[in-house]
């Protein structure tokens, strides 16, 4: 059985808050049986500050909490693991000698994943140019694929144009390989909450799961590894169930009317961490590609 990984996203340190979150989440891990490891995410960070507040905020964890000595800390080839989102993004801080700065300086103790641009091969769309090296730099990429394709067609499409040349490009480096796995999509709350323009409801539906385990199989199929995402609850796309008063998020996409089983016509409230957690042989026994989620 595999391992349920929870990234905990920081920005600043010295925030007992925080603090508190990340303690209780380790001591949680450790006694559940499960690993953790901490991802930076760098977006609306200032140019000018957010390569020092990450490093100083890494080793403030270290120093004051120790967290790489937990056994629930995850660890990749013998070096904890830690991962920055945001690098190399358009309308994200940071210029290619200070990102690159950063990996090289995390490096020598960590194993480090870089939540990169979709396009971070070609240097184009959503990423900026000049990020070859930053990139190269990386022990793991993770390619942002939310809403780059929104049903199975769109997802082969991608696997022949980009899913396999990313594959080819790190395995020639020695990188590893972790394209990030969306359940769904819907962004109308939110966009409605912040006077946006309108954006339609369930977007990308989930389809009961098959989506998502669409997505799963592809990528066991070329033997990557891959994320389920988790954020924020108005865009719709965490793996998690969810309570959130109406007056918020009103309608809101609530699990049982996306995943349903054909036992008892509700979702199971844990279907994604539950399949999740079996690896990728896990989602081929448990979640059979043409047939229902159970």
């Amino acid at each position: 059985m595999g391992e349920i990984v929870l990234y905990l996203t920081f920005a600043l340190s010295g925030s007992a808050f925080k603090d508190n979150i990340l303690v209780n989440a380790i001591r949680a891990a450790e006694n559940t049986g499960r690993v953790l490891s901490v991802m930076y995410d760098i977006s609306g960070a200032a140019e000018d500050k957010w390569a020092a507040t990450v490093l100083s905020d890494w080793q403030y964890l270290v120093a004051a909490h120790n967290v790489t000595a937990s056994p629930a800390w995850l660890h990749h080839d013998d070096k904890p693991v830690l991962s920055i989102w945001g690098l190399g993004f358009v309308a994200h801080p940071g210029t290619p000698a200070t990102s690159l700065a950063v990996v090289q300086e995390l490096k020598k103790t960590v194993t480090f994943v870089g939540g990169v641009p979709t396009h971070w091969r070609d240097g184009n769309g959503d990423s900026k140019p000049g990020y070859t090296a930053v990139y190269e730099a990386m022990d793991v990429l993770s390619p942002w694929l939310v809403g780059r394709y929104g049903d199975d067609t769109g997802f082969d499409s991608n696997m022949k144009s980009t899913f396999i040349p990313d594959k080819q490009a790190t395995d020639k480096l020695g990188q590893g390989y972790a394209p990030v796995v969306f359940p769904g999509f819907s962004w109308a709350n939110l966009m409605r909450t912040t006077g946006q323009p309108p954006s339609p409801f369930n977007m990308i539906p989930r389809r009961a799961g098959k989506f998502w385990s669409y997505q799963a199989h592809g990528f066991a199929s070329v033997s990557a590894c891959w994320l389920c995402y988790w954020q924020s609850s108005a865009p719709s796309r965490l793996p998690v169930p969810v309570r959130l008063p109406s007056r918020y998020y009103n309608p809101f996409l609530v699990f049982s009317s996306l995943c349903i089983t054909p036992l008892t016509g509700r979702c199971c409230g844990n279907i994604f961490f539950g399949v999740t957690a079996h690896g990728p042989d896990g989602i081929k026994a448990a979640v059979p590609l043409r047939g229902n989620v159970r």
